[in-house]
């Protein structure tokens, strides 16, 4: 019998059913998780600013797989109390063909052939929302299809949809609106460094003990019915990830993977990211329990289930903790951490070291349970692994871990006054 608790989590995976969004179902939990975000106030603002307009509308809701554009569209479809969708057809998944005849282009085509130049004056009034990624906005358009679409890929490259450039001032009169999605970055630059309040309220959402958060509410209630509960690492993950202060850091790792390797996160990549953070790929509930009464390989084993391994020793899992892994160890500071492996390897009993630095979180109970004042220099490999877990470990719970890369604080700080506009002297010299 599968654990229940993993199961809810998968729900957060990309693989899992929830990650495929039917625009005509809004399901409890996506009205949970929703967020009212920028992107949500200004394409209401755009549809109030052509509410009254009788000609026909196509307004395109651009952006990138995962980004919240169909999580949205169902939203204000099935939840907004206001209807502001009512009036108009949405097409919400452009990248696939629903005729086996036919490729996507194809039938993108002829589901928006309302709009093709020779249909523009037509009299018509049909109103649609067409969701599209931007790589098949720029395939239709230079297609053989798009030739019938001149206005349209006009319109497009008037606004600059495929740049970060700002688009031309709102047109009552144009058949044609849109919104991106990619204008949107998960964080904002401030004079006290990157923050990111959606980031912070998705956090929140999933480890949250808010009544509503399906969750929490598992996490809680499997602790009175699993007898191992103490013994959990998924459990220990999601109480560690419940710190507020893990969250921060955690956030922080994640917006420093977006500025240094100019990477698009998605809200879809953060909530499997989340998933991956707390379940590991290869956990299985009947073998894990099976190994308690050996000690050290439960140890072990324990140790490779947890958060800080893995987000930094499971490469491979995605881009995102690939490039977390990548920064993180980039920017140790090389002289610390080689007098913090002397002094490791130079005491018999680690006990005392593991637990200073775990602290008061479940992973000391578990560690101070099985003991590893058996793990001496003879056994070089276990003691080995439980350094990498106590590194991983601070880089998730210790702000000067964090902050050790002066280079990028630095960056991001100047980073703000370039836009902010404000005229200081730099911190850092960043051309060599």
């Amino acid at each position: 019998m599968s654990c229940e608790f993993v199961s809810e989590l998968r729900r957060l995976s990309k693989l899992s059913a929830e990650a495929v969004q039917n625009i005509d179902r809004f399901d409890p939990l996506k009205e949970y998780m929703h967020i009212t975000r920028n992107t949500e106030t200004d394409f209401r603002s755009l549809l109030s600013k052509i509410s009254g307009v009788h000609h026909k509308q196509l307004v395109l809701v651009c952006g990138s797989a995962g980004d919240g554009k169909s999580h949205l569209l169902s939203y204000l479809k099935c939840s907004d109390p206001n209807g502001v969708l009512d009036e108009y057809v949405i097409i919400n998944d452009a990248t696939e063909s629903d005729a086996p005849n036919q490729t996507a282009i194809e039938t993108l085509s002829e589901r928006i052939s309302a709009f093709r130049d020779d249909r523009l004056d037509d009299g018509g009034c049909e109103k649609v929302v067409l969701a599209i990624n931007l790589g098949m906005l720029n395939n239709f358009i230079d297609s053989d299809q798009g030739t019938h679409f001149c206005k349209l890929r006009q319109y497009v490259l008037d606004n600059n949809i495929f740049s970060v450039a700002q688009p031309l001032p709102f047109d009552k009169d144009n058949v044609f609106q849109h919104i991106d999605f990619s204008d949107y970055q998960l964080y904002t630059l401030t004079a006290d460094g990157a923050k990111s309040d959606y980031l912070t309220e998705l956090f929140a959402k999933v480890f949250g003990s808010d009544p509503r958060n399906p969750f929490y509410n598992t996490y809680a209630n499997q602790g009175s019915v699993c007898p191992h509960h103490a013994q959990c690492p998924i459990r220990h993950n999601f109480e560690f990830l419940m710190k507020e202060e893990v969250q921060k850091l955690l956030i922080q790792r994640i917006i420093e993977v977006c500025i240094k390797n100019k990477m698009v996160v998605t809200s879809r990549d953060v909530l499997n990211f989340i998933f991956d953070a707390v379940v590991s790929p290869n956990f299985d509930e009947k073998k894990f329990w099976n190994i308690l009464s050996n000690p050290t390989k439960f140890l072990e084993t324990y140790i490779s289930y947890t958060t800080p391994m893995l987000l930094f020793e499971n490469t491979g899992t995605s881009s995102l903790i690939d490039c977390m892994t990548k920064n993180a160890t980039s920017s140790e500071n090389i002289e610390s951490r080689d007098e913090a492996i002397l002094i490791f390897y130079a005491v018999d009993d680690i006990t005392p070291i593991a637990l200073s630095v775990l602290n008061t979180s479940k992973y000391a109970e578990v560690v101070r349970s099985v003991g590893l004042s058996s793990i001496d220099n003879s056994r070089d490999a276990l003691k080995k692994y439980v350094y990498k877990f106590l590194t991983n470990y601070k880089r998730l719970a210790d702000e000067d871990a964090f902050k050790a890369d002066q280079m990028y604080v630095s960056f991001v700080q100047d980073l703000y006054h370039a836009y902010a506009g404000n005229k200081v002297q730099f911190t850092r010299d960043y051309t060599g």
